[in-house]
């Protein structure tokens, strides 16, 4: 029938007649007859083909409803309108995958008839037109697109319903992978009056001849209610959007949220008709959320009312604890859009390449096994990999739930051993599989209710994590999320009330610093300031003012100029501040052991400049070890992230790569600490009028304290940094006050009395008034006194030449003996609360009389004889005198004469 006659003329010519002109006629229609030819064997194929798929023994056919009409060979290529066009471009990838699979393995896998599976492809649009959809369903389970085996739905409930309702006189097994409605599958209140559920009660099966291989969404959000129950979530909300399908998905996750004991402050679940971007419903709705607070937000909803809600979140400022949406988790559109606004959003999905579960995984029992072979790679890691080879895309869930749907009507085919209706229909029914999709199994319903829902969490850096199931999640689920201002560092500089208390501490610790350095220097002269040494005074006060203001480095947020000035400030500060304590300390240590006799009068120098130098000293190993620090390893900003999902508890801090100089400093601050607690014991029971050096010992120990309860409360991890602050700036303040008011009070508390001839006019620890320090009282440089501190005479301020004195003797201070107890030395001892020392001083008082009388006693013997032996040497000298003058005389008569002899002579 399908030879043309040209193409039996064309052979007799060949062969009877051979002229040239019908030799070119053969040349001409060449073409066009082998074109012809290959268009006949297609259809006797094609004709083959149907008449087997009428036997009982025919190749599989699998028909598919699917959009848009022109599908390419890669997803990249789809001209799609609309999601459902996307999804039918992922059912055409998927069928090319499968066949690939089919052809390399299935045969080793034991699968045998599906080594010449067809594929018929139908366009219904976009889907928008259900009409459209039940025709073209109904044409081709009636035989309008031959005997076929399988006939696979469009994606979405929607779809999928409208097929089914084409097809309900049919018995060909529709299969949908993405039909997840509860009232596609069973009969419930809503649909009891729709056709598929006349005259049947709620819960039967509606399409006899629909199965499903997806969660159905009643399972949507029951895993994500018991993950935040697991986590401590106490309160939670619902909203849905206007559908049967998201209804029924927040009705279920309600009835779970109540058997965990959740609270609802919104009350029942709350329905969102309008859910436009901007909309009043939504706006409502995030008011509401905001006024009752609940700890966990679930939104049935589709991709356009979850993305709209995000956005609206997000402008609100709002976040709950948790918050859950559906559908639009996982896809990547979406994350392109949103962005980090997804952030630790999470929801359910039906499948994930990452699952490890024990329903994910394809064992050697499996009837089917696609994905499971010697490669190192799990089931799903091969499906991924597979349909990421194929169109240059990761595969959705959606196109995971495509496979999914190949693989159930592979597994029927095989596990019927026929492709008789019935039988391919009781095999999808018992259908009992794990696969690289996870559970596949058949239910009362035709649904796929055994399988586990999968739900994601996006982490910080927008990547989709698996959180539950807890056997295979990828990452721990994050309650409570960070709200949106946590999830920005905005480093400024003394922002928190911590560091404005802290700013105002300073302050005040300052203006009491500065106020005593004025008054050191304003009344300098006056007594009791100059008897403190108001040079080192000012000095240790400026250290101090130094450590205070230092103390505003340390705080919450730092910066380059923070951490530079950090170092020389503390480091400088505290040496100066310890260091002139320490040398008056060892100032009236050394005075007061001149006094107990312990050292030689004459090596006492305790003048300001030879303390300068020690003090000098003290402060060259600071100096030199902070530069080094600066230019070895200098401080520089840091920034520590405690929470690396809440930015905002980022802070700047100044580190260094060694903590090298760091301890050398504080051992050397240590020896000094040491040092003036040991310098204090020893100069602790200074004279009652010579308090200073107790004064110094009490607000020593207050620092101390201070210092060691504040480094021990900072070594722990309790508390917030801001706690640790204002720790600092209490015990920061209580020890500079403590010191002030422990050392400077009593001074200030005598500029406001007028001094008594009583009081004693020096300190110890102050040489400008060592020189006073005559008598312990009533002598005077000025008097003749000998001072016992130099030895010097204090008239001519030299050591007075040995002289000769009456044998009754000469005193100086109105004829009383230096070394002679004062008057005023029984009044002293009576102000005085150490007798023992009197006592003792008078002893060496009076020994040192008695061994200045016996020195005189001999003094004036010697003198005597001393006289006795003048007298006789000048009268010897006298004698002698007189004799040469009486033979001087005798000699210049003798010479007269002579001279008168010779002159007459002459004449």
């Amino acid at each position: 029938m399908c030879l043309p006659p040209a193409y039996i003329r064309t052979i007799r010519l060949w062969e009877h007649e051979k002229t040239l002109e019908q030799l070119s006629a053969i040349y001409r229609h060449k073409m066009f007859t082998y074109l012809y030819i290959l268009i006949c064997i297609i259809l006797i194929l094609f004709h083959i083909m149907i008449l087997a798929s009428s036997l009982s023994m025919h190749f599989p056919v699998f028909f598919f409803l699917s959009a848009p009409s022109h599908l390419s060979e890669s997803g990249t290529d789809a001209s799609t309108v609309g999601s459902n066009a996307w999804r039918a471009q992922e059912m055409y990838n998927v069928t090319k995958i499968f066949q690939q699979a089919v052809n390399t393995r299935a045969a080793s896998a034991g699968a045998t008839r599906l080594r010449n599976i067809s594929y018929v492809y139908a366009d219904v649009g976009s889907g928008s037109n259900g009409t459209h959809v039940q025709v073209v369903a109904e044409r081709m389970c009636t035989g309008g697109y031959g005997n076929l085996d399988f006939v696979v739905a469009p994606f979405s409930s929607g779809n999928t319903q409208n097929a089914a309702l084409g097809c309900i006189n049919s018995s060909v097994p529709m299969v949908s992978g993405g039909a997840a409605s509860e009232n596609v599958f069973s009969c419930i209140t809503d649909n009891l009056n729709d056709t598929g559920c006349v005259e049947k009660v709620v819960g039967e099966r509606r399409f006899p001849s629909l199965f499903g291989v997806i969660n159905l969404s009643s399972q949507y959000m029951e895993p994500v209610v018991q993950l935040t129950a697991i986590n401590g979530a106490k309160s939670i909300a619902f909203f849905y959007q206007k559908s049967l399908f998201a209804q029924t998905m927040c009705t279920q996750a309600e009835s779970a949220a109540k058997f965990f004991g959740f609270e609802e402050p919104l009350g029942s679940a709350l329905e969102i008709t309008d859910y436009d971007y901007g909309s009043t419903e939504y706006s409502d709705l995030i008011s509401n959320l905001q006024d009752k607070k609940p700890d966990v937000v679930i939104g049935c909803v589709l991709n356009t009312a979850c993305k709209n809600f995000v956005n609206m979140v997000h402008d609100a400022n709002y976040l709950p604890k948790f918050l859950a949406l559906s559908v639009c988790i996982g896809v990547d559109a979406n994350e392109e859009s949103l962005g980090d606004k997804l952030n630790f959003v999470s929801g359910p999905v039906q499948w994930d390449s990452r699952c490890t579960d024990a329903e994910c995984s394809e064992t050697s029992a499996s009837l089917i096994q696609f994905y499971n072979q010697d490669t190192g790679l799990t089931a799903p890691e091969e499906f991924n990999k597979a349909y990421l080879n194929y169109s240059g895309l990761e595969p959705s869930y959606q196109a995971a739930g495509a496979m999914a749907t190949m693989y159930a009507m592979a597994y029927a085919l095989e596990r019927a051993g026929s492709n008789a209706t019935e039988k391919l229909q009781e095999a999808m029914d018992d259908i009992s599989q794990t696969a690289f999709y996870g559970l596949i199994e058949g239910s009362r319903l035709g649904a796929n209710e055994q399988k586990e829902m999968i739900v994601l969490q996006y982490n910080q850096d927008t990547a989709a994590e698996i959180v539950f199931p807890l056997s295979t999640d990828t990452m721990s689920v994050i309650y409570p999320i960070p709200t949106w201002d946590e999830r920005t560092y905005d480093k400024k500089m003394f922002n928190d009330a911590s560091e404005h208390i802290a700013i105002a501490f300073a302050a005040l610790n300052g203006a009491l610093i500065i106020s005593i350095i004025v008054v050191m220097l304003v009344y300098k002269d006056h007594t009791a300031v100059k008897a403190s040494s108001p040079l080192f005074v000012v000095l240790s006060l400026s250290g101090l003012l130094m450590l205070n203001f230092g103390m505003l480095t340390w705080v919450l947020e730092n910066n380059a100029a923070t951490c530079a000035l950090r170092p020389w400030l503390l480091g400088v500060g505290f040496t100066l501040f310890l260091a002139p304590i320490a040398v008056k300390l060892w100032r009236i240590k050394t005075i007061f052991d001149t006094i107990n006799g312990n050292i030689k009068v004459t090596a006492l120098k305790v003048d300001d400049k030879t303390l300068m130098k020690y003090l000098g000293i003290m402060m060259l190993p600071t100096l030199l070890l902070l530069l080094l620090w600066q230019v070895i390893d200098p401080l520089e900003e840091l920034i520590i992230t405690p929470d690396e999902i809440r930015p905002s508890k980022n802070y700047t801090t100044c580190r260094s790569s060694t903590d090298v100089f760091v301890i050398i400093l504080m051992v050397y601050f240590a020896i000094l600490f040491l040092s003036l607690i040991i310098l204090s014991f020893q100069t602790r029971k200074s004279w009652a009028k010579f308090k200073e050096s107790q004064q110094m010992a009490f607000a020593l120990y207050g620092v101390i304290i201070c210092v060691i309860v504040v480094a021990a409360l900072q070594s722990t991890s309790q508390g917030t940094r801001a706690y640790k602050l204002n720790l600092r700036t209490a015990f920061t303040a209580l020890a500079i006050w403590t010191w002030c008011l422990s050392l400077y009070a009593p001074k200030l508390y005598l500029l406001t009395k007028a001094p008594t001839s009583k009081d004693v006019t020096m300190m110890v620890s102050n040489p400008a008034t060592a020189d006073d320090f005559t008598e312990f009282g009533g002598g005077s440089p000025k008097a003749g006194g000998r001072t016992p501190m130099t030895g010097r005479s204090p008239m001519t301020g030299r050591s007075p030449a040995m002289g000769l004195t009456p044998a009754t003797g000469r005193t100086h201070n109105g004829g009383r003996s230096i070394l002679q107890p004062p008057a005023r030395l029984q009044e002293l001892k009576e102000q005085i609360n150490y007798p023992e020392q009197i006592e003792t001083l008078e002893k060496k008082l009076s020994s040192a009389e008695t061994e200045k009388r016996a020195l005189v006693e001999k003094c004036h013997a010697l003198e005597e004889q001393v006289v006795k032996l003048v007298n006789e040497k000048v009268e010897a000298m006298d004698l002698t005198r007189s004799n040469t003058q009486k033979s001087g005389k005798k000699a210049s008569r003798h010479a007269s004469r002579t001279t008168n002899n010779t002159g007459t002579s002459v004449d």
